[in-house]
This record gives structure tokens, sequence and C-alpha cells, in this order.
């Protein structure tokens, strides 16, 4: 009852000082099932009556009592399901028609909204005062609406069972009316009922108003769970279906499961036209390498860059010399570009960048030749390009790249993570200035200086909101392992952002590192925007 009660909801808005206590109440143990029936029921009662009360209640003292109570009648066997049947044959047939949309709906439900679903025009008082009376319904007050649900869930169960499958959806039907036609409806229980009444297309328009909802409120699992709803309610081969896909899968990367998107991606990829394809692909290849899927990744990656016209080197000492060349090159050409909005840049470059970004940040921690050579090619074109935010990403990744060398930070370094901070700061984007910054803190921690890198990390995490988790989530890994290595407790670290999402991508590519103590190390650090 706690989001039903006005007294439960404000617990936590209770002064400090107040002590509260949570007790969990459970089933009774089977003895004390027993002993609780073998009291109801009497001396009358055999040992076979007691055991097939306790047994049929599973502990619940309510259950117990009102088995108990119908204890002798001749159509009661000792169930729950002949218990309700009997009850419900007693009602009249207004309150039977409004217990049964009660029982549909599966959630609390206004009694004015019941009583219209029911077509119980008159007498609707008297109708919920016997419900109440019979013990097959509360109420309650949510958001000052007078509501009613079914009183226990198996109940609720024994009710549904009796009710035909056309009946059920003739109420789904007329509930799903009704809500409509309501302001602030909630989409979900409206893709509910519709589904129940067996149209789709109406349910998936309001399951994906739910999705949408609950993604924007950080609700990830529940909008996963709503898209997937909804793509079950529509033609798979679809553009639709396509586009829902994409949707699942950028809400599953915010949900911290880069491995369940990036099989979400390929599905997607599987029935797409070519260029959705590849960026299908490209996402799912970049998912699957930070998620530790590293030769299922690879094997992608490759699909991609073929696409693309490009290719990884064939072996380590072309990667190599792959690597001095783009550097040297880089050098000589300097770090000058001319910045454009991504609007200013063709698709297919853009694609291509986005290609090497993903090829070296998921191999450089695998590869460290090969992802830095690919980091290198990154660098080149994102400068050609002048896309603001791809600029920001390539320009701070080689700067994080060339601080894995270890010694005293470079004027190569410093440069670069200028350019980025600068760029930032003149987006106005705070995603760039924020990965700008924690770029920034990862070059610092595998330079050794791991209090500037936490403060830095820590900043860029509460810059950007928890939701996009790739880089986020290194920036809080970054972070906890800078403080470990100084010596410190992270527990005050995990304990300020425990309501943070679970890093799953970049705690598989950090356990890839030989040792985080080491300031040497290879650098990791994957933004990604949400498609």
């Amino acid at each position: 009852d706690a989001k039903a009660s006005a007294f439960l909801s404000g617990v936590e808005r209770w002064p400090s000082a107040v002590e509260k206590i949570g007790l969990t109440v459970g089933p009774l143990e089977p003895a004390d099932a027993r002993a609780f029936a073998r009291a109801r029921l009497g001396p009358a009662a055999t040992p076979g009556d007691v055991e097939a009360l306790a047994r049929e209640s599973a502990g619940d003292p309510f259950l117990l009592e009102e088995l108990a109570r119908a204890f002798g009648v001749a159509t009661v066997t000792g169930t729950l399901e002949s218990l309700v049947t009997w009850r419900v044959a007693q009602l009249p047939e207004p309150a039977q028609r409004l217990l049964e949309v009660v029982a549909v709906a599966g959630r609390p439900l206004s009694t004015a909204l019941a009583a219209d679903a029911a077509g119980v025009s008159g007498g609707l008082d008297e109708a919920l005062w016997l419900l109440r009376e019979r013990r097959f319904v509360r109420g309650g007050f949510v958001d000052g609406r007078d509501v009613a649900e079914v009183v226990h869930d198996r109940v609720r169960q024994a009710l549904l069972a009796r009710i035909t499958p056309a009946r059920a959806s003739e109420h789904h039907r007329r509930l799903a009316d009704v809500l409509e036609a309501t302001p602030s409806a909630d989409p979900e229980a409206l893709a509910l009922h519709l589904l129940g009444a067996g149209e789709l297309s109406r349910a998936a328009r309001y399951a994906e108003l739910a999705a949408e909802r609950a993604a924007t409120k950080l609700a990830f699992e529940q909008s996963v769970r709503l898209f997937r709803l909804t793509i079950s309610t529509i033609n798979e081969s679809s553009l639709d279906a396509r586009r829902l896909r994409l949707r699942l899968a950028s809400v599953l990367e915010w949900a911290g499961r880069g491995s369940e998107a990036a099989d979400v991606y390929l599905e997607a990829a599987a029935r797409a036209p070519a260029f959705e394809r590849f960026e299908s692909e490209r996402a799912a290849a970049e998912q699957l390498l930070t998620s530790g899927r590293i030769d299922e990744g690879i094997a992608v990656l490759n699909r991609v860059l073929e696409a693309t016209g490009m290719r990884r080197p064939k072996s380590p000492v072309v990667a190599l010399l792959t690597l001095l060349f783009f550097r040297g090159w880089l050098r000589i050409r300097g770090l000058s570009f001319k910045e454009r909005g991504p609007e200013d840049v063709s698709r297919d470059d853009r694609a291509r960048i986005d290609v090497l970004y993903a090829v070296a940040v998921g191999l450089s921690l695998v590869d460290v030749v090969l992802g830095a050579c690919m980091q290198a090619r990154h660098l080149r074109l994102a400068l050609a390009a002048g896309d603001r935010f791809q600029v920001i990403r390539a320009v701070s990744l080689e700067a994080a790249h060339l601080a894995s060398a270890g010694g005293k930070e470079s004027s190569r370094e410093r440069q670069l993570a200028r350019i980025g901070l600068r760029l930032a700061d003149h987006v106005g984007d705070r995603e760039a200035r924020a990965f700008a910054v924690g770029a920034q803190g990862v070059s610092l921690f595998l330079r050794g200086t791991w209090r500037r890198s936490r403060e830095l990390l820590d900043a860029a995490y509460a810059e950007f909101p928890s939701h996009i988790a790739g880089w986020h989530a290194n920036a809080h890994l970054f972070s906890v392992y800078s403080t470990s290595t100084r010596g410190t407790s992270t527990s005050s670290v995990f304990a300020t952002r425990a309501s943070s999402p679970t890093p799953t991508n970049a705690e598989t590519s950090i356990r890839a590192s030989t040792s985080v103590r080491r300031t040497r190390a290879s650098c990791c650090w994957p933004p990604t925007r949400p498609m």
C-alpha cells in the first residue's frame, strides 16, 4: 500500500530524528497455518480438513479466514476457486459486472471509470458496498480519487478464470474506451487493455508512448519491456519495427546492457536497407567490443570496414607501420581544421569516422597497437571533416592514447586536450564538455596523477545525465580506481552513486587491462551518443 497510502508515501519526508523500522510480514509457517485453521474450524474439523485449508491458503491468513468461513457449504470443496464461484453466484448481476471489470483492470481503478466500463449507471454505491462487504474488493484514495481493486491477487486470478475470453475482451475494450476519453490517461494501461481487446495497432501506439515516457524518467527496465511489447504487436519486417528496434537498442545501451543492445542492433540490421544496415552493424560492433564479445565484434567490424572501403592492417607489423605513418602525417599536417556542424558533413564521411571510432575504442584494450593505429586514422578523418563533436571525441581519445605511454605529459597531449575543451565550451553542449573533461581525467589516471584525475572524473560524472551509459560508466570506474590506487577507501564513491546505472560495458573493458595500478595502461573511453 506504499503508493496508495498518504501516510506511507510520506515516510521519506519525516524528520530525520524519527525512528523508522521496516518489518516484513510473510506467510505463516505450515504449523502456524494448521493451528490457525484448527482454531477457525472448531473441534468438528478433521485433520484432513485442517491440512487442506492450510495447504490451499499457502499460509495467507486472509485466505485461511475466508476458506474457514465457508467451511461446510456444500458447493465449496475447500479450494479458493470453489469459494469464489459460490460467493460470486450470490451477487446481483450489476455487482458481478463491476467485479469483473475491476478484476480485468489488474490495478487500482477509479470507481467512476469502473462503473462506466461495467455499464453500472445506477446503484454504484450499493454495488461497491456489497463487494467490499463480501470481501471481494478494497477501496482507497489515489490522487484524490476513490479507487477499487481486488483484495488479493489469487482471488483476482480465480475471478479471471471464470470469465470467458470473449467477455474478457469486451471488458478490455470498454476499459480502453473509457480510459482513452480521460485526460492524463496512463498509456501503459491503455496499451494493455487494447492488447486484451485485440486492437494491436492502437495498442502499439500507446505502448510506444509509455516506453518513451519511461525512458525520459530513466526507468530503463520498464522502457525496455514496453518497447519489446510494442515490437511484438507489429509486423516484424515493417519500417516501424526497424525504427523501434533501434530505439530499443539505444535504451538498452543507456541501461548498461550493451550485449543485449548489440543483438537488437544486429536484428535491425538484418532487415534494413544498405546504409541503415551499415549504421546498425557499426553500433552493434561497438557494443559487442565494449561488452567483451571481442571475436564477434571484430567479425562485424570487418564487414562494416569493407562496406566503407577501409580495412584493418593484416598484421601487428603493418599496424605499427601504419600508426607511425599516420602520426607522422598528423605532425606535419598539424591539428588545424575548419569547424562544421553535423549537418555540414556528408553522411558517408560521418559514418566512416564513427566506424573508426568504434574500432579504436573497441580494440584499445584488446590490441593496443591496432587500436592506436585506427585511432590515428580516426583523428585524421575527424579533422578533415570538421564535425565539432567528432573532433572533440577524436582529439580527446588521442590525448588519452598518448597518456598511456607514461612519463611526463607532452606538449602534444596538452594541445589536444585544449582543443577538446575549447570546442566543447564553444559548442555549449553539456555532453561534449563532460566528455572532454572526463577524457582529461582518464589521461591523468594513466599518468598516475590520481587525485586530480578523480576530481575531473567526478566533475564529468556529475555534469551529464547518467543515462548515457558508455563513457559515463567509465568516468565512474576510473574515478573508483583512482581512489583505490591512492590507497583510500572507495566506499564513499560507491555510496554516493548507488542509484547510478550499472556500468556493464565499461567494467568488461576494464577487466581486459592487466592492471589498473600501472601507469602504462591502455586507454578505454567509449562515449556514445543515442541514435
